[in-house]
């Protein structure tokens, strides 16, 4: 990922990031295909920055974006409860209030590869040949 891209969204894989957003197309359209994006956007946003935060103890956004985008997600899962359900990485945040990201599952494996990967383009960004 960018730097510019920090912000705005997860890197993924191009054929990964084509598979999690084909599933949304498959499921909704309009508007609600609008919020389960945003929603699906923002648990990987999260997930990966508490991972990088509570288990490698580094930091790549502020606390107040941080919690910005946890009000978001908590308001849009509220909000709309049926979307959410069938979002990616339900069964992690069906019951979060957006209080903290430490106790959501920063160690699973693949959640650690993103981090690291994610960490790796900001800090070793690759040179043009």
């Amino acid at each position: 990922m960018r730097p510019a891209e920090l912000l705005g969204g997860v890197s993924y894989g191009d054929m990964e990031g084509y598979a999690l957003k084909l599933k949304l197309y498959e499921k909704f359209s309009g508007n609600e295909l609008v919020r389960a994006e945003k929603i699906q956007q923002r648990r990987y946003q999260l997930l990966i920055h508490s991972c990088i935060y509570y288990h490698l103890n580094k930091n790549l956004v502020t606390d107040d974006i941080w919690s910005k985008w946890a009000v978001e997600l908590r308001d849009l899962q509220n909000q709309y409860p049926e979307i959410s359900k069938q979002v990616d990485l339900y069964e992690y945040f069906s019951d979060w209030d957006g209080s903290t990201g430490a106790f959501l599952p920063i160690t699973l494996p693949w959640v650690i590869d993103r981090a690291k990967m994610l960490l790796k383009d900001i800090y070793e960004p690759v040179q043009p040949k």
